[in-house]
């Protein structure tokens, strides 16, 4: 005997963590999302050198929120190659 439909919130409250599964983001949107003046070439050639995280995923780079957060820590340390901060961001 059912006792009729479960709210998505008793749901969600039951799925282990490991069941979230991570947003990725492309390199093209990747780069639109953050406040310095990066190209999806840049980003992109920075995960092949191994310099900023990122996973590949069959022949593209994505990105998760960590890996975004992570970023925004490398342009802060600024290496000469990381571009300027966009104006108006």
């Amino acid at each position: 005997m059912s006792k009729g439909p479960v709210s998505a919130g008793a749901l969600e409250s039951h799925a282990p963590a490991s069941a979230i599964k991570p947003v990725f983001y492309t390199a093209e949107q990747v780069s639109e999302m953050t406040g310095y003046a990066v190209s999806a070439y840049w980003l992109e050639q920075k995960a092949r050198e191994e310099e900023i995280t990122a996973r590949k995923v069959g022949r593209s780079w994505r990105w998760t929120d960590a890996d975004i957060e992570a970023l925004a820590e490398y342009c802060k340390r600024c290496p000469r190659d990381v571009p300027a901060p966009r104006r108006g961001s």
